[in-house]
């Protein structure tokens, strides 16, 4: 049997980024998703999912980031505020750049 073989259809396509989940939107949101494709924002139903998960991801990342600045300042540990200034500011351009403004 091949490696491939030895792998079901549904790691085949999870590997490529096309494997298929089925869900179900509360009924508040579908007039939400609805809108959002009908404006253009994304192309279906999938896409409204994904940016929400991207979303949910994001907000982990920022909510750990957040814990750790409240743990350093429980135990002492600051940054001066002239060098917390320039790391928010490099972290805005580093934002802009990769948006391409």
């Amino acid at each position: 049997m091949t490696d491939a073989a030895a792998h079901s259809i549904e790691d085949r396509f999870f590997f490529f980024g096309i494997y298929d989940m089925s869900l179900e939107i509360p009924s508040d949101y579908d007039p939400v998703v609805r809108r959002l494709i009908a404006e253009g924002k994304f192309r279906d139903e999938s896409e409204v999912i994904a940016e929400g998960l991207r979303l949910v991801v994001q907000q982990e990342k920022l909510d750990a980031e957040i814990q750790a600045g409240l743990d350093d300042l429980e135990t002492g540990r600051r940054v001066e505020a002239g060098e917390a200034y320039e790391a928010a500011r490099a972290r805005v351009r580093a934002i802009e750049e990769q948006r391409g403004q």
